[in-house]
């Protein structure tokens, strides 16, 4: 089974570099993250890492009855309506002195409201949005043609990549860096 799951993920994988030639798979890098997370990663729970099934509430046969199921319904539903759009003539038309203002400004609320959050505690909900800013900022920056904001988008990587071995959490740090990675291979091909 593990030689299955892991040729599923390889699969996924390849279908989503292989569609990032051309266009934004936001679709693929959706299905990848997804099949990651609840098919691949939970498998490897179930059989490589006994000491975290214990967080797992229902037997390994009960789960994949219903996640693989779950994940093919997925995967077919999106197929249905799949299209893909070839980026590149938009985003030659972006101006970059916009690009940087925005960005610059997605940064700025991102920072501010992580700042404040602990004087006002209450500003939980508002701050899980809003540090979702710094990312998109980042790749508004890409657009802007200043070497200085690509430093500034290396510099914002690494920490979310702090913050992802912080908490042991890496699925928003994986997302984000290949939105990024996508978007870079797009603009400087």
């Amino acid at each position: 089974m593990f030689f299955i799951y892991t040729l599923l993920l390889l699969l996924c994988g390849y279908l989503l570099l292989k569609k990032s030639e051309k266009t934004f798979p936001i679709i693929y890098l959706f299905l990848f993250g997804y099949y990651l997370q609840y098919i691949y990663a939970n498998y490897l729970i179930y059989n490589n890492f006994q000491v975290l099934t214990k967080w797992m509430p229902l037997k390994q046969y009960e789960y994949f009855a219903y996640a693989v199921p779950a994940f093919g319904s997925l995967v077919l539903g999106l197929m249905i309506f799949n299209k893909d759009f070839d980026l590149r003539d938009l985003l030659a038309k972006i101006n970059p002195k916009s690009a940087a203002t925005l960005g610059y400004f997605l940064v700025g609320i991102s920072y501010v409201t992580d700042l404040i959050f602990p004087l006002i505690p209450d500003l939980a909900s508002i701050v899980t949005f809003t540090g979702s800013l710094k990312y998109v900022g980042a790749i508004s920056l890409l657009f802007s043609n200043s070497p200085l904001n690509y430093a500034l988008i290396v510099l914002i990587n690494i920490q979310s990549l702090y913050t992802a071995l912080r908490i042991g959490v890496f699925m928003d740090f994986f997302i984000w860096s290949a939105f990024l990675f996508f978007f870079v291979s797009l603009k400087f091909r």
